[in-house]
C-alpha cells in the first residue's frame, strides 16, 4: 500500500483517521480465500457515507489478509488498519480492535469476514444514529436458511413510529433484553452501537458461542433508544462456522457446553423476571441432556478429549449429573452410534 505506512505488530499498514464517524471491526480467521476481499468490497460499495475506517484483526488466519487486500490497495488507501495476533477467537479479536478506539469514537459497526453488507446498510445505520439511536440492527439472510431472519422473528408488536420512512427505520418498543433472550433477531454483521455509551464494554472470551448475544444484552441495559430496519441489509455467508458440528464429534459437545455456559451466565449476571428465569432454567435442563448425549457419542467413537469437557460441565452445573439417565435413554432411542449432521 502506498503513502504513510506506520508499523502495527510489525506489519506496514495504512494510517487511520483520528476519529472517523464509523469504525468497522472485522475479525479474520478463514481457510478459504476470497471471503475477506468480498466482505471489504461490500463496504467499499456503500453509497452516501464516506467517513469510515476498517480495523481488521488477523486472528492467526491460515489465509493471509494482505493477499486478500492487495487488489483493493488503491481503494483502501488510508481506510484500513491491520492488526495481527495469535489465534484467540472472535471475541478476543473484536476486543483487540475495541481496545484501539478512543472512548469518544462515535459509531462502531461489525462485519464478519464471511458476510457482506448489501447496498444501503451503512447509510441506514448512520441515519438511525443521527436520529438519536444508541443501538441498531437490521434484517439479514443466512446462506443456509430459506427466508430472511425477520420472517421468523415478528417485531410488529415491538415497533413504534418510523425514525425514517424511506429507510423503513423503526424505534424498538418493549424489552430488548427479553427479545434477545427468547431468540435474537440481530446478528453481529447487522449491529452498530454508539461507542460513547459503553466505551469499556467488551466481548466475553470465556464464551465460544452466543458471546455476541451476551454483548447485545449488556448493551440493552445501557442503550436508551434502539432502532432497526426491516430492509434486508446483510447476507451471512458460509465460512468457518463454530456453531455447526456432526453428531458424535467433540465439536458438537463444545457447542452445547458453550451454549449452556451462556445461559448460566445470563442467570448469574442479569436480573431476570420469574418468567425469564423459568425459561432459562428450562433451556439449561434441555442442554444438560443434549451435552450428555453428545459427549457420550463422542466418547464411544474414541474421542476421549470429551472427558475434560465433562469435567468442565459438571464444575459449572453439578446438577447436570441427574440428567445422565435421560440422556442415555434419548441416545439409545435416537441410535446415536450412527453419525448424522446437525
Amino acid at each position: 500500500m502506498q503513502g504513510r505506512q506506520p508499523v502495527v505488530n510489525g506489519e506496514a499498514v495504512e494510517s487511520r483517521p483520528a476519529q472517523p464517524l464509523v469504525t468497522i471491526i472485522i475479525p479474520f480467521f478463514q481457510r478459504k480465500s476470497g471471503l475477506l476481499q468480498r466482505a471489504v468490497r461490500s463496504v467499499l460499495a456503500q453509497q452516501g457515507i464516506d467517513d469510515w475506517h476498517i480495523i481488521i484483526v488477523d486472528d492467526g488466519s491460515p489465509v493471509d489478509p494482505m493477499k486478500e487486500l492487495g487488489p483493493l490497495e488503491s481503494e483502501l488507501a488510508g481506510r484500513v488498519t491491520l492488526v495481527r495476533q495469535p489465534n484467540r477467537g472472535a471475541s478476543a479479536a473484536r476486543n483487540t480492535a475495541l481496545n484501539r478506539l478512543d472512548r469518544h469514537q462515535p459509531i462502531v459497526a461489525f462485519l464478519d469476514s464471511d458476510d457482506i453488507w448489501n447496498d444501503g446498510h451503512l447509510q441506514r445505520l448512520c441515519t438511525a444514529f443521527a436520529a438519536g439511536a444508541d443501538f441498531y440492527f437490521e434484517n439479514y439472510h443466512r446462506y443456509d436458511e430459506p427466508l430472511p431472519r425477520f420472517s421468523r422473528s415478528d417485531l410488529t408488536g415491538h415497533r413504534i413510529e418510523c425514525a425514517d420512512n424511506k429507510e423503513e427505520l423503526y424505534w424498538l418498543d418493549g424489552d430488548f433484553f427479553d427479545i434477545l433472550l427468547n431468540g435474537s433477531p440481530a446478528t453481529t454483521s447487522t449491529i452498530a452501537y454508539r461507542h460513547a455509551k459503553a466505551p469499556h464494554l467488551r466481548f466475553r472470551t470465556d464464551l465460544w458461542f452466543c458471546e455476541d448475544i451476551f454483548f447485545w444484552m449488556q448493551m440493552s441495559r445501557i442503550a436508551q433508544k434502539v432502532a432497526f430496519s426491516r430492509i434486508l441489509g446483510v447476507h451471512c455467508g458460509k465460512g468457518i462456522n463454530i456453531s455447526e458440528g456432526a453428531w458424535g464429534t467433540l465439536k458438537l459437545a463444545k457447542v452445547f457446553l458453550s451454549h449452556s455456559r451462556y445461559h448460566h451466565l445470563v442467570r448469574s449476571e442479569f436480573v431476570l423476571t420469574p418468567e425469564q428465569d423459568r425459561w432459562t432454567r428450562s433451556m439449561l435442563g434441555g442442554l444438560d441432556v443434549d451435552f450428555w448425549e453428545a459427549a457420550l457419542a463422542a466418547g464411544i467413537r474414541g474421542e476421549y478429549r470429551s472427558i475434560p469437557l465433562v469435567v468442565n460441565y459438571l464444575a459449572m452445573r453439578p446438577q447436570a449429573a441427574t440428567r445422565l439417565p435421560a440422556a442415555l435413554a434419548k441416545a439409545l432411542h435416537n441410535k446415536f452410534l450412527k453419525p448424522h449432521p446437525v
